[in-house]
């Protein structure tokens, strides 16, 4: 799906009317001297507001329009088109309602600058996401430069030909509906808990100089071709453990209760790292449940990165994202 656009339009392609409402709307940013003389000026970028959406517009020698159409077109961007005309129009169309104005309908006219293309994966739980993005976080990513949060990865934020992201879809909806941006229902925000999100951001550079044609030529499933070779880079390979397994094994090797307290400090170490793990309990308990831990296939580079080793693994399918509520 699409789920970001930033479009551009020359100015000169408008009716003066429209100009006029554009910037009666907008502030201006000033640089003053010290003696108090504009240095320069320039628009600031102007919210357009709906009931439940927004996109944000700025007039200066260009029209420029960004926003997410997912969120133009449903209720929140969980979900929604991959056909980036479908996806303009949603957006020039929102505008035009808001404002009653109309804005040139022939993409050849836009410049585009920016979009992102993202795909969702569906795990069991938001510990296997948080599993996923911690694997992540470890890729090889050769050029790439990677940056981490504590549900996000990133790879050359700052590019401005492409960038990725991943993220745990629920978190950032629970951000969202506390902060009354998105409307969902109890049951849409519970599948979304376990939604791992890929984002590949396309910016300026890449129309400009790598585009193989223009933007509007792209069909939907080349769009997630380009998705699907910029993140087999780094997700290719990632295979995600089951804490059954873990436990599984624990039990066919040691009593009931060893296994269990061996799994448990197996997943502290997992939420608080190696060190904190270990300064928690008694060095008899922390050696005899590491020991168990290594009998059951874990080694000493897992405890240290707090990677899962899976028994039977499982590997993420990049072309198996989903693409509606199930």
């Amino acid at each position: 799906m699409i789920d970001w656009l930033t479009l551009k339009l020359d100015a000169s392609l408008l009716s003066p009317e429209v100009r006029n409402i554009f910037r009666q709307k907008q502030d201006m940013i000033l640089r003053l001297s010290p003696e108090g003389e504009k240095i320069w000026e320039i628009p600031a970028r102007t919210a357009i507001r709906s009931d439940s959406h927004q996109v944000v517009a700025r007039m200066g020698s260009d029209l420029e329009i960004l926003g997410s159409p997912a969120r133009v077109m449903h209720s929140n961007n969980v979900f929604g088109s991959s056909n980036i005309i479908e996806c303009f129009n949603a957006m020039r169309e929102f505008i035009c309602k808001e404002l009653e104005i109309i804005l040139p309908s022939k993409p050849e006219v836009w410049r585009l600058t920016r979009a992102d293309i993202t795909e969702n994966y569906l795990l069991d739980s938001l510990t296997e996401v948080k599993q996923a993005l911690n694997y992540l976080r470890h890729a090889e990513g050769g050029r790439y430069q990677i940056r981490t949060t504590a549900e996000s990865v990133y790879w050359s934020p700052k590019s401005r030909l492409r960038s990725g992201k991943a993220y745990a879809k629920g978190p950032h909806l629970d951000y969202q509906l506390n902060k009354k941006q998105i409307t969902i229902t109890p049951e849409q925000l519970e599948i979304a808990q376990r939604i791992l999100r890929l984002e590949l951001s396309l910016k300026s550079q890449f129309w400009r100089d790598r585009s193989l044609k223009p933007w509007y030529d792209y069909k939907d499933s080349e769009l997630r071709q380009i998705h699907n070779d910029y993140f087999s880079q780094f997700i290719g390979h990632v295979e995600l453990a089951q804490n059954d397994d873990i436990l599984d094994k624990l039990n066919s090797i040691t009593t009931q209760g060893q296994a269990f307290a061996a799994y448990r400090t197996w997943k502290l170490i997992k939420s608080d790292g190696m060190e904190s793990a270990r300064s928690l309990m008694p060095k008899s308990s922390w050696y005899r449940h590491k020991k168990l831990l290594n009998k059951a296939g874990l080694s000493w580079a897992d405890f240290n990165n707090a990677n899962i080793v899976k028994l039977e693994k499982r590997t993420i399918l990049l072309n198996n994202p989903i693409e509606k509520w199930k």
